[in-house]
């Protein structure tokens, strides 16, 4: 009965049950001892019965627990794997926020190491211009003279070519108005009673010794011509002259012209592309020096 309570078997079926068994027990004594047996093991089937049937819903019901604690032991286990995923998913989440942050605190590293390194270079040439500034200054200035001095000597140049050509004018028009004084350049001997034959000999041997201050002395050159005379004779090592003379006409009480044919070699040079023409026909004017040595002045290209 009390198993029968535990189980919670209805108390109608066990009264039932009971009151066969009594039922029993009053046949067995009113000689139905066949009819009470029968009724003792109904009654006792019954009773059985009822103890299967409470025995099989217990069962059932302790069933329907297990299923519940499993379900519910499974959304636990299901609940826990997705906390400890969420976990993981966060500490990932903080790793790589860290790693992050660690390469933007490079890369400000290396911009601002970059920045350093360029005002460092900046100052560097900054003061590197401030030293070299006088230096620059004074070689500015000093290509400013040698401007100056080449402008200078290029408008001489050009005062020169235009009063050659003004007085080589006049000297056509004198020739044609009147008949020149003609000087004839002797042959072999008696070189030295024409002073215009003298002056182009000693022009011709300074030449090709390569001597400029003897050829200083027959020859007024101008700056420019004189650097260009000197730079050829630097460059070459030996120079061959052959000079044919013309007639001398004096055109004036201090001055002479000659024209003549003068041929060139140049030997041992460096850079000979750079060595100008200097063989051709040309035309000496002469000066008088001193009021008694004649001096070529300029020489000029027929």
């Amino acid at each position: 009965l009390a198993e029968a309570t535990k189980l919670e078997v209805p108390v109608t079926m066990l009264a039932i049950g009971k009151s066969k068994y009594a039922k029993g027990e009053i046949a067995l004594k009113t000689w139905e001892f066949q009819q009470a047996e029968e009724l003792f093991l109904a009654s006792l089937e019954s009773t059985q019965q009822a103890m299967r049937d409470a025995s099989e819903q217990g069962k059932l019901a302790g069933g329907r627990n297990d299923e519940a604690m499993r379900k519910l032991e499974e959304r636990l286990r299901i609940a826990e794997e997705a906390r400890n995923r969420a976990e993981l998913g966060r500490e990932e989440e903080r790793k790589k926020i860290e790693v992050e942050r660690d390469e933007e605190r490079r890369r400000l590293a290396e911009r601002e190491a970059d920045r350093a390194e360029k005002r460092r270079l900046a100052e560097e040439r900054a003061n590197n211009r401030r030293e070299s500034a006088p230096n620059l200054d004074a070689e500015a200035e000093k290509r400013r003279k040698e401007q100056q001095l080449a402008m200078a000597d290029f408008e001489k140049q050009k005062a020169d070519l235009e009063r050659q050509r003004k007085e080589l004018e006049a000297e056509k028009k004198r020739q044609r108005e009147a008949p020149p004084v003609v000087i004839s350049a002797p042959q072999s001997s008696g070189a030295a009673d024409n002073p215009f034959v003298s002056v182009m000999k000693e022009y011709e041997a300074a030449f090709e010794a390569r001597d400029m201050d003897r050829l200083r002395q027959v020859y007024s050159m101008g700056t420019l011509t004189r650097r260009a005379m000197g730079d050829m004779f630097d460059k070459c090592q030996q120079v061959s002259v052959f000079i044919d003379l013309g007639e001398a006409r004096v055109t004036s009480s201090k001055g002479a012209m000659m024209e003549f044919e003068q041929q060139i070699s140049w030997k041992k040079c460096r850079d000979r592309n750079r060595i100008p023409r200097l063989s051709g026909e040309k035309t000496a004017k002469f000066t008088l020096r001193g009021g008694s040595e004649w001096q070529i002045k300029k020489i000029i290209d027929r």
